[in-house]
């Protein structure tokens, strides 16, 4: 099982073709995003042109309409988990969550870095807090202008400038790498 990890897609319809492309060159089944869509109908394009499962965090660009696409499907990600194929996916807001209590959880994804767990510029306390008690496996981080990783940490970088994360569920094991849609538009236009 894949997901595609996106940040940063500021309502650009343009990028949202690119990605379904890749979501199918990858064989992701899912959709992750990390906050800054900007636009319901992004959410909506990635659901019911790319076929995809989205789920996600809202960033500080992201508004009520971006929430209730998200949750039309059940994929708004703040401060609850869901399962995928047994893995269970954190999402963080950006105030953090309260009242949280210790679970299993293999990865937390939030719309910016912790101060303690992040890898680009420093983000929120609220964000170590939740990684504090619920401690994944990984840390999946937006806010990041280019892909990143520390430890735990990963952060795909920003998908306006044509980067993306792609998150392998396989087994036990959980693999995160990142890419750039310019490197697939070359092999599709070259044809490796």
């Amino acid at each position: 099982m894949r997901a595609l990890l996106l940040h940063g897609l500021r309502g650009s319809k343009h990028f949202l073709y690119l990605y379904c492309y890749a979501l199918k060159y990858y064989q992701a089944n899912f959709v992750v995003l990390l906050g800054d869509t900007v636009s319901p109908a992004i959410v909506r394009g990635f659901r019911d042109l790319c076929g995809a499962v989205v789920l996600g965090v809202l960033g500080k660009y992201d508004n009520a309409a971006v929430a209730s696409a998200l949750n039309e499907s059940g994929g708004l990600l703040e401060c609850r988990s869901v399962d995928l194929g047994g893995f269970a996916l954190y999402g963080v807001s950006l105030s953090g969550c309260i009242n949280l209590k210790p679970r299993k959880v293999d990865v937390v994804v939030a719309p910016i870095p912790g101060l303690k767990y992040g890898c680009c510029i420093p983000g929120s306390s609220a964000v170590d807090n939740v990684v504090e008690v619920l401690k994944p496996r990984v840390v999946i981080t937006g806010s990041c202008k280019s892909p990143c990783e520390r430890g735990p940490v990963f952060s795909p970088g920003n998908a306006t400038l044509g980067y993306l994360g792609v998150l392998d569920l396989q087994g036990e094991q959980l693999k995160t790498w990142a890419t750039n849609i310019h490197s697939l538009l070359y092999k599709l236009f070259n044809g490796s």
